[in-house]
Formats: C-alpha cells, structure tokens, sequence
C-alpha cells in the first residue's frame, strides 16, 4: 500500500474521530468549557461545520517525494475566511470541502504567496527544487479563520495526538519545518509530539510563509531573528 493510500485510510478515521467529538461533545459527554465551546461562540468559527470540516493534506506526489530530500511542512490549519466571507446565507461552512488545496495548487502551478515562499524555502536552505516532492500538513484539520486560536490549536494537538503522530510515521520525514512562528504554546506541543516519533527527524522552526518579514532573515527561523 502506497503512502498516499495509508494516509486515505488515517483520514477516513480522522474524520470519523472529529464527527464523533463534536457529536459528543453537542451531547454533554465532554468537558463543555473544552475548545470545541469557541465553535458555538467565536464569530467566524460558528460559521464552520465542526462535524464535517476536513482538510486532507500529505504528500504532494509520491514518485517525486521518494526521490526528494523528505521534507515535511507544518503549518496550523487551513484558512477558510474567503469561504465564510461567501457565506452569504449564513449557513455552515465545510472548509475545503475534502480538497488536499496545496496539491492541487502545486501540480496546476497557481501562483500563490505560500508556495512561493514555500518554494524558495525548500530550495536555499535544504536542496529541493520541486515542491512537488515535499509532504505539507496543517496541525488543525477542521480548519479555521484569518486568524489562529491557540488555546484551539494547542487543545486539538492534545485530542488528536496520535492521528498526528500516525501521519508523520507514515510520511516519514527526515526533516520538518514548522512554519507556525514563535512562542506559542501549540508549537512547544507539537515540538514535543514529535520527539515521540520513532522516526527521528531533524526539526526547524519558520514564521507562516504569509507572515511580512524580510526574505533573508525568514530563512534563518524563528530561533534566529
């Protein structure tokens, strides 16, 4: 069975996993002080279909990722503002609808400032020419506003540790670059998540590919500026 393949299996249970969460939570079985409380108040989250929302990710191409220098991106969850801002009718939003977008976005070459930066990224600093044959992950997979909610962020790398642990494993990076900044408690977690793996990847650390810095000290990480 291919990664690709595995993954597909991993995500029908994620799914399944976050459909249940909600469902249970919506039934007074968890905490209701927990962070799915913010989707029920937050003023972009409630417009997201808590239930439903998934946003698959991975690798890009298998083929090329087998030949490439395995690195794997992380970055904090899929921004769904331009579908809530189309939310004309107020109803619930499904982000991304089940659309692994960053593939689609590399393969068709559409030019967008992430793959740009994500571009040059894997190039100056670790030898991979295409992006094609890097992996690309969001730690949140209901995905999420313009704006991250770290107590969200960090609540939901503690829920679904092992489904994150488990798509890392069968990635199986030999570097990671968490593309999320500095100073947020969700990173430290995510950091110490995966210190957990069996497979031990070199880890860096990077500001969002959106975040305004200058080219030449973003390259550096976020440990440097």
């Amino acid at each position: 069975m291919s990664k690709t393949e595995q993954l597909d299996n991993l995500f029908d249970e994620w799914r399944r996993k976050q459909a249940d969460e909600w469902q249970q939570w919506n039934e007074g079985k968890k905490d209701k002080s927990s962070y799915l409380k913010r989707y029920r108040e937050h003023e972009n989250l409630k417009k997201i279909n808590p239930a439903k929302s998934f946003t698959p990710d991975g690798i890009i191409d298998e083929e090329a990722w087998n030949n490439g220098e395995k690195i794997l991106f992380i970055l904090k969850e899929a921004n769904g503002q331009w579908m809530l801002d189309e939310n004309l009718e107020d109803n619930t939003v499904e982000i991304d609808n089940g659309e692994f977008w960053f593939r689609k976005i590399v393969i068709d070459n559409i030019n967008h400032n992430i793959k740009r930066k994500l571009t040059k990224l894997s190039f100056e600093k670790f030898g991979e020419s295409e992006l094609k044959a890097v992996a690309y992950m969001n730690i949140n997979k209901r995905g999420g506003a313009k704006s991250e909610l770290k107590s969200v962020l960090n609540e939901y790398i503690n829920e679904y540790k092992e489904y994150i642990k488990r798509e890392i494993e069968i990635i199986s990076p030999e570097k990671i670059c968490i593309c999320c900044g500095k100073n947020k408690a969700y990173v430290n977690t995510l950091e110490e998540t995966i210190q957990e793996l069996e497979c031990k990847p070199k880890v860096n650390k990077y500001y969002h590919p959106a975040a305004r810095i200058k080219w030449e000290k973003y390259k550096e990480g976020v440990d440097n500026i």
